[in-house]
């Protein structure tokens, strides 16, 4: 008898004092190993925006002054974001037009031949053209703002000609390349904020030969004129064939806004909306409002992936602070009403196929899928963000459910564990770098939340936000605490 009153107590003591919040010391743990585990190029720029908004969050875009960048800020006042730049910097290629090596050259533009073989005037500008597989509609002196089908390639061909597109000036596209080689077009531009902030605390210190303002300038240039597009104008998140991934929002818009900004482009800001509003255009299915993965080419994902909506979500609601910063907010306040309508589209689906867990899963509608921790915290993330924006507290309340849901989901050791596979999209992973950022990303929105009164909850919840439900979970801390009494009262009597 007192064996089984034993056991009883001891099931229910841990109960009463379980936490939802994560301590300082599990952040500390969850940082850490975000450093240690990343790797590939996305999976740095991501890690950049998170260790500016939890390290140094003024500078970051959702702190009135952060841009332009003050003056004065030294490389010590942010040593992590200049560490992410020099390793970039370290990667970034050369200048199309000063590579010496004829072997490279002639590797690069074998594919574009059939092409370059119609071209007429200076061979070497041929092949300098064919080498960005270039298959954009450049504007003579800025991006375009509007965009036809017959501007741009079909999103058919592996290379789509060049003979569409006109060169800047009549005389030769600018030289464009991304900070880091990747097959990936559309993730380089994800490490732009670090070299940019990086530029400006090192005084545009050399790396590589490569100074950060040229870096980040190239970047800019090479997804404007030499990355081709779909028919919509959408810039391909893939280097060698148009393909959309409606991961791309989190990477290339944000850093069009954010040098836009700080360079004083206001056409380059507007090309932040444009992007996004090509992407939506194109992933967003209208009868659930959840855009598709991937379309267009040999790599299609047909699924409405949540973390592919979250990056959407979350880009999104990025360029909306980006744009509050700079000093044209008045005169794009259209342009912000719709950015912010096209993230509540993403947050009300997220929203409306939550889990009774407090979760979503990984193919957001698919009832068969797994929940997924990092969909779920970075949905969490932007629902804060919006709230800190003063743009809707409407998601503060589901926010604050996945946040906890997704923080009981952190293992002992700091992991973020019930993760979706970064490089096998439908496959549960055991961790994953991007989601050890998402975890950073949210409880810096939370710790803004908190710090600005703590909006869109009622005051019963204000003490222990993150619980799932405060007054049901006290309720049954209640009753835990009865029970576990009552057993070792009766431990006592027998």
């Amino acid at each position: 008898m007192r064996s089984t009153i034993a056991l009883a107590a001891a099931l229910a003591m841990p109960m009463m004092g379980s936490a939802v919040e994560l301590s300082d010391d599990m952040l500390n743990k969850v940082y850490d190993l975000m450093g240690s585990m990343t790797k590939h190029t996305w999976e740095n720029g991501s890690q950049s925006e998170a260790v500016v908004e939890w390290k140094h969050p003024q500078y970051s875009v959702y702190h009135q002054g952060a841009l332009p960048i003050p003056d004065g800020i030294t490389k010590d006042d942010v040593p992590e974001i200049v560490q992410i730049a020099n390793w970039a910097l370290a990667q970034t290629p050369k200048p199309y037009t000063q590579q010496k090596d004829a072997a490279a050259r002639a590797a690069q533009s074998q594919a574009a031949t059939s092409t370059e073989e119609n071209q007429e005037g200076d061979n070497q500008q041929q092949k300098r053209q064919a080498q960005t597989s270039s298959g954009s509609a450049a504007q003579t002196s800025a991006p375009s703002t509007t965009h036809s089908s017959a501007a741009h390639p079909s999103p058919t061909p592996k290379w789509p000609s060049y003979q569409t597109v006109p060169a800047k000036n009549n005389t030769q596209l600018p030289d464009g390349t991304p900070i880091v080689d990747d097959a990936a077009a559309g993730d380089p531009a994800a490490l732009g904020m670090s070299v940019v902030l990086a530029g400006k605390a090192t005084g545009d210190a050399t790396v590589n030969n490569t100074k950060y303002s040229d870096a980040a300038q190239r970047q800019v240039d090479y997804l404007l004129y030499h990355v081709p597009r779909a028919p919509n104008g959408a810039i391909s998140h893939r280097r060698d064939e148009v393909q959309l991934w409606a991961d791309n929002v989190y990477m290339v818009p944000p850093f069009f806004a954010y040098y836009g900004v700080q360079t004083g482009n206001k056409t380059l800001v507007e090309e932040s909306y444009n992007q996004i509003k090509a992407y939506r255009d194109a992933l967003r299915h209208p009868d659930n409002n959840l855009w598709q993965h991937i379309i267009y080419n040999e790599k299609i994902d047909e699924g409405l992936w949540g973390t592919g909506n979250a990056w959407a979500a979350a880009g999104i609601v990025r360029v909306i602070a980006t744009i509050q910063q700079s000093q044209w907010k008045d005169e794009m306040k259209d342009k912000i009403n719709d950015l912010k309508s096209w993230a509540d589209e993403i947050m009300k689906a997220t929203k409306d196929n939550m889990t009774g867990n407090h979760m979503i899963r990984n193919y957001v509608n698919n009832e068969s899928s797994f929940e997924d921790s990092c969909a779920t915290t970075l949905i969490a993330a932007t629902g804060l963000r919006m709230s800190t924006l003063n743009l809707t507290d409407d998601y503060v309340p589901t926010s604050l459910q996945m946040l906890a849901a997704a923080s009981k989901n952190v293992n002992e050791t700091g992991y973020l564990t019930h993760v979706t596979n970064p490089m096998l999209f439908k496959v549960e992973g055991s961790s994953s770098p991007e989601g050890q950022t998402f975890i950073i990303l949210a409880y810096s929105a939370y710790k803004d939340w908190i710090a600005q009164g703590k909006k869109g909850v009622d005051k019963k919840h204000k003490d222990h936000p993150l619980d799932d439900d405060s007054s049901a979970l006290a309720t049954k801390a209640g009753v835990v605490s009865t029970l576990a009494a009552v057993a070792l009262s009766l431990w006592a009597v027998l």
